[in-house]
């Protein structure tokens, strides 16, 4: 899976700020300004980002607990990694591409 994050968001909370500071980097070679405008706008986002990923890890964790606790296959903790590497996926490709094998997985319910 690739890392994601949306970052078009963050400059339009503070658009008219980072804009003058903007500014200011032809105006008055103010690098600096606009640079920690810009970062001042990306740190929120990050920690949004940032609270997605912890709550899909535990989402996952407690996915593989489940499926693991459903089926008294060793595969069972693949089924979720798959999910959540593919979030749309075909149930054809499903077994191929988590690397299950139909004898493995056989009677057990």
């Amino acid at each position: 899976m690739q890392p994601c994050s949306c970052i078009s968001a963050c400059p339009e909370t503070r658009r008219g700020a980072c804009h003058d500071n903007l500014l200011a980097v032809s105006r008055d070679g103010d690098c600096t300004g606009w640079t920690e405008c810009f970062l001042g706008t990306m740190k929120p986002q990050a920690d949004d980002d940032l609270q997605k990923i912890r709550s899909m890890l535990e989402l996952c964790e407690i996915m593989q607990a489940e499926v693991s606790g459903m089926t008294r296959s060793h595969y069972a903790i693949r089924i979720p990694d798959r999910i959540f590497e593919r979030l749309i996926f075909r149930s054809s490709g499903f077994r191929d591409s988590a690397n299950l094998h139909t004898a493995d997985h056989r009677g057990s319910a």
